[in-house]
């Protein structure tokens, strides 16, 4: 999951999506797309751009299950220095449209990626960069299109994500009674309750075991130590799985590395954009 029941506690990341939507009101651009099917729904995303790019590539995030672009923040801010960086709200998330016709799986939020990249005109290859689901929705979209990935960064991600029967039960409680809770979390989650009904049973169902070994493109797999959702034992598994991979244990971390140990995830980034990882383990 992204942020519908956070690990972390603190400042920031209410106050970091707040500057991070303000901060970047401008780049902000609504893309009013058709899906397969001709029904038409608006998706929200941010395009950073340098001025003098170091390498040609985009750079293309996406966040887990009720996130929202900004907890990319810090690593939008560190790399839209150099090279093109998109960071999106996935329908229902955020500022893009909640279609209540839609579904919320792994699949249909690849499909939102791909109409990104169109609306934004990126026909090259990216390096594709997601969190927790968002993990599993860079999964589908690499083996959906892989001459569109040069280079696949998988956070927090595994096999399964397993939620727990409170939280399946939880979300089976009238929306009048889970409004409050989502109220009191509203700078953490990206998304509203009726959203969150149909996402997390989604989530709780993805089962990606089998698509890991497929993945054909160089492929870093970063996980937070102290995970408790994602926990790194069955990360270091999937990492296995998948033929050209660099793993990466991040200390003093749990399911949000990205805001947790922003400069050590930074660099991790770094260091495999530029080609430079070493052993896989």
């Amino acid at each position: 999951m992204g942020a519908v029941f956070p690990q972390s506690k603190g400042s920031s990341l209410g106050d970091q999506r707040t500057a991070a939507v303000v901060g970047w009101a401008e780049q902000r651009r609504q893309a009013e797309v058709k899906d397969e099917q001709g029904r038409t729904l608006e998706l929200s995303y941010v395009d950073l751009q340098p001025d003098r790019p170091q390498w040609d590539t985009p750079m293309v995030f996406i966040h887990g299950a009720a996130g929202h672009f900004s907890q990319w923040s810090h690593q939008l801010d560190f790399f839209s220095a150099r090279c093109r960086c998109l960071a999106l709200d996935l329908r229902g998330h955020g500022q893009s449209h909640r279609p209540d016709w839609s579904d919320y799986s792994a699949e249909v939020f690849a499909d939102d990626v791909l109409m990104i990249l169109e609306h934004a005109r990126v026909d090259g290859p990216i390096i594709l960069v997601g969190h927790s689901f968002g993990g599993a929705v860079a999964t589908v979209f690499t083996l959906r299109h892989p001459e569109r990935v040069a280079k696949l960064a998988l956070l927090s991600t595994t096999g399964t994500l397993a939620l727990g029967l409170h939280v399946l039960a939880l979300m089976k409680m009238p929306a009048f009674l889970l409004n409050p809770i989502q109220k009191y979390f509203q700078k953490r989650v990206g998304a509203p309750v009726p959203v969150l009904k149909k996402l997390v049973p989604k989530v709780d169902a993805w089962d990606g075991w089998d698509l890991y070994p497929q993945i054909s493109v160089p492929t870093l797999v970063m996980c937070g130590e102290l995970d408790k959702l994602t926990k790194p034992k069955q990360v270091r598994r999937m990492a296995e799985a998948i033929p050209q991979v660099h793993y990466e244990g991040i200390g003093f971390s749990a399911h949000l590395p990205q805001l947790e140990r922003p400069q050590r995830v930074n660099e991790a980034l770094l260091t495999f954009v530029r080609g430079q990882s070493e052993r896989p383990f």
